[in-house]
C-alpha cells in the first residue's frame, strides 16, 4: 500500500508540476473564459456573415445531409458540420455556435503556441504569442462569431503545427496529421491547401542537398488524405445542391491579376502595416532587449531599419487622407465589426459612432511602420540557411532560443503564401481578416530570439502591450455586441408593438439575409443570392427599419438605448416609419459596396 501511495503522490506531483510549469492549454483555455466571463456571448442574433453559416446547418439538421448556402464563395462543408453537431447535441442557437467558436479559438491558440515549443521558444515565448494572438481586435472579434474564419484557423494552426513536427522528428504520423488538417482546412476555405504546399516545398528543398532517397513512408502518408479529400472536393463542389463550383479557374480573373501587379504591390505594403500594427508587442520585446544590450545590430542592420521605415513612410503618405485602416470589413477607425444597417453602409458609410482624430491616426501609422521595420530588421537576423541541419530544442535557454532552419523556413513561406492568397483571382475584395492566417507563422517568427525566457523585463515589454490591445478589443466586442442586442430588441418592437410584418423591416443586412432573402429570392424568380434589389440588400419593403441615424422621409416610432463602453456613453438604436409613399428605388445608391476594390 505505501508504493501504491508513494506512485500516486508522485504523479500527482509531477501532474502539478505540468499544470503550473509545463501545461499550454490551461492558461490559454482560462483566457478565453475569463474573457467570455467578462463580455458574453450571448444572444440569439447573427453577426456579419455568420447567418449564411446558421441557414447551412439549419437546412442541413432538417434534410438530414449537408447543404450549403450558395451566397458565400468558401467551401464550408467542414465548417458548417462542425456547427451542425453542436446544434444536434445541444439545439440550434447562436449562443451556441458562438459557445463552439469560442472552442475553436482555444484549440487556434494551443496549436500556435505548441508550434512556438516546437520550434525552441520557450513556455513563456510561446504563451506570449497566444497572447498576441488573442489580443487581437480582428482575431477577437471573429472569436465571438460563426465566422468560417474560427475553424479555418483551428485546422491550419493544427496542420501548421504537424508539419513542423514532421520537419524535426522526421516521423510519418505528423505529416499524416498535418495534410489531413490542411484538408479539413480545405473543406473550409480554399487556401487550406496552402500549408501543405508549404510543407512540400521545403520538404523537397531539405531533402535536395542531402542527396538521399526520399522517405517513401512520409511521401505516402502526406498523400494519402489529398488522395481521398480531391475526388471528394471535386464531386461536393460539382454536385452538392447550393455548392458554387470551385473548380474551375476564371482566366479572365487571373489575367485581372496579371494586369493588376501595380495593386499587388500596393497590397504587400498594406500587408506590412498591417504586420507592423498588429505584432507590435514583439516589437516592443524586440525594442527592450536592443537597449538592453541583448541584441545587437550591425551597421547593415541599423541602414537596413532606416530604409525600410523611409520606403514604407513614403508609400503610407501617399494614401489619401492617411486612412486607417487600408482595408475593410472587421476593424474601423475605432472600432470592430461591420455596421451593416443601412444608414452607415450606404447613406453615410464613412460615419462611425466614435472617430479618432488625423494626429492619433499618424501616430498609430508611424508607430506600426517602426514595429514593421524593427521586425523585418530582426528576422533578417535570425533566418538560417537551409544549409545547416542542427535543430533548436523544445524549450530551449534563451541565448539558444533560435528556429531551426527547416521550420523556420517552412513558417516564412507559409506566412507568405497566406497573405498572397488575399490578393487572387477569386477574390475580387481583400478584407482585414484574410490577414489573420498568416499573421500565424508571422508570429512565431517574430517571437523567436527575443530572449524572454532569461530575464522578465523583454516579457514585460511584451505583455505590456498586449494588455492595451486587449482592453481595446474587448470593449469593441462588447460595443458590437450591445448594439446588435439593441438591433434585435428594436426588430421585435416593431414586430410586436408596432405590428409591422417581418417583410416591411429593413432590419439590416444579417436580418434580410437570415429572414427575408427566401422570400426576396422566391418573389423575384431568382435562384441568385447576389441579386439584392434596388432597396438593399433583400429589402422587399422598407416601410419600417432599425437605424443608427435619422433617416429622410421617416419618423422616429422610438428607440433602443445601449451602453458603449468606447467613449463610455449611452447610445441608441432607431425604430422608424417612412412617412408618404416610398421612395424611387432608383434614386437610393445601395449598390455601392462600400468597400475598396484592390483588383482593376
Amino acid at each position: 500500500m505505501d508504493g501504491v501511495e508513494t506512485g500516486i503522490k508522485t504523479k500527482l506531483k509531477a501532474a502539478r508540476h505540468h499544470l503550473r510549469h509545463e501545461s499550454l492549454i490551461l492558461p490559454v483555455a482560462a483566457a478565453v473564459l475569463a474573457t467570455a466571463c467578462l463580455v458574453s456571448p450571448v444572444g440569439e442574433f447573427p453577426l456579419n456573415d455568420d447567418w449564411t453559416n446558421a441557414k447551412a446547418i439549419q437546412w442541413t439538421l432538417e434534410q438530414g445531409r449537408y447543404v450549403g448556402h450558395p451566397f458565400p464563395r468558401a467551401t464550408l462543408v467542414a465548417h458548417v458540420l462542425y456547427g451542425a453537431a453542436f446544434a444536434a447535441v445541444f439545439g440550434f442557437s447562436f449562443t451556441i455556435l458562438r459557445i463552439s467558436s469560442l472552442i475553436l479559438a482555444v484549440v487556434t491558440l494551443w496549436a500556435v503556441a505548441r508550434t512556438a515549443r516546437e520550434c525552441g521558444l520557450s513556455r513563456r515565448a510561446a504563451l506570449l504569442c497566444a497572447a498576441i494572438l488573442w489580443c487581437n481586435p480582428i482575431f477577437l472579434n471573429l472569436s465571438y462569431t460563426f465566422m468560417s474564419e474560427t475553424s479555418f484557423w483551428a485546422a491550419t494552426a493544427l496542420s501548421l503545427l504537424f508539419f513542423v513536427r514532421a520537419l524535426n522528428r522526421n516521423r510519418a504520423a505528423d505529416v499524416f496529421l498535418g495534410a489531413a488538417f490542411s484538408v479539413v482546412a480545405l473543406f473550409v476555405r480554399h487556401f487550406g491547401v496552402l500549408s501543405s504546399a508549404a510543407f512540400a516545398l521545403i520538404a523537397v528543398a531539405a531533402w535536395i542537398p542531402k542527396r538521399r532517397r526520399p522517405d517513401w513512408a512520409a511521401v505516402a502518408a502526406f498523400l494519402a488524405p489529398w488522395a481521398a479529400a480531391v475526388p471528394l472536393l471535386l464531386w461536393w463542389t460539382t454536385s452538392v445542391e447550393g455548392h458554387p463550383n470551385i473548380t474551375s479557374v476564371s482566366v479572365a480573373g487571373v489575367w485581372n491579376v496579371v494586369r493588376g501587379m501595380p495593386g499587388a504591390v500596393e497590397y504587400a505594403f498594406i500587408v506590412v502595416f498591417y504586420l507592423g500594427l498588429f505584432l507590435m508587442p514583439a516589437a516592443c520585446g524586440l525594442v527592450c532587449a536592443v537597449l538592453m544590450r541583448r541584441k545587437r545590430w550591425t551597421l547593415a542592420h541599423r541602414l537596413g531599419f532606416v530604409a525600410f521605415a523611409i520606403v514604407a513612410c513614403l508609400y503610407i503618405r501617399t494614401i489619401p487622407g492617411w486612412r486607417v485602416p487600408p482595408l475593410p470589413n472587421v476593424l474601423r477607425n475605432l472600432g470592430t465589426g461591420p455596421l451593416t444597417l443601412q444608414d452607415t453602409t450606404i447613406m453615410a458609410r464613412n460615419w462611425t459612432p466614435v472617430r479618432i482624430g488625423p494626429v492619433t491616426l499618424g501616430a498609430v501609422m508611424a508607430m506600426a511602420i517602426v514595429s514593421a521595420s524593427a521586425l523585418f530588421v530582426s528576422l533578417w537576423m535570425r533566418m538560417p540557411p537551409m544549409r545547416r541541419h542542427d535543430k533548436a530544442p523544445e524549450g530551449a535557454a534563451a541565448d539558444a532560443e533560435r528556429l531551426p532552419p527547416a521550420p523556420a523556413w517552412f513558417l516564412l513561406v507559409s506566412a507568405v503564401l497566406f497573405f498572397a492568397s488575399a490578393y487572387n483571382p477569386w477574390l475580387p475584395y481583400v478584407y482585414d481578416r484574410y490577414l489573420l492566417t498568416g499573421l500565424m507563422p508571422a508570429l512565431v517568427l517574430c517571437m523567436a530570439g527575443l530572449s524572454v525566457s532569461r530575464g522578465r523585463a523583454v516579457a514585460a515589454a511584451v505583455l505590456a502591450p498586449c494588455l492595451l490591445y486587449f482592453a481595446f478589443s474587448a470593449c469593441c466586442v462588447q460595443d458590437y455586441l450591445a448594439w446588435n442586442r439593441a438591433r434585435w430588441t428594436a426588430i421585435d418592437k416593431l414586430l410586436h408593438e408596432h405590428g409591422a410584418s417581418p417583410f416591411e423591416i429593413d432590419g439590416g443586412y444579417e436580418y434580410n439575409g437570415m429572414y427575408t432573402s427566401d422570400e426576396f429570392m422566391r418573389r423575384n424568380g431568382t435562384r441568385s443570392f447576389l441579386e439584392r434589389g434596388p432597396l438593399g440588400w433583400w429589402v422587399l419593403d422598407d416601410t419600417y427599419a432599425v437605424s443608427f441615424l435619422p433617416r429622410p422621409g421617416y419618423r422616429e416610432l422610438g428607440r433602443v438605448e445601449y451602453f458603449s463602453p468606447i467613449g463610455m456613453e449611452r447610445r441608441a438604436i432607431l425604430m422608424l416609419r417612412r412617412d408618404g409613399e416610398a421612395p424611387d428605388p432608383a434614386n437610393n445608391a445601395l449598390q455601392d459596396k462600400g468597400i475598396r476594390m484592390l483588383l482593376p
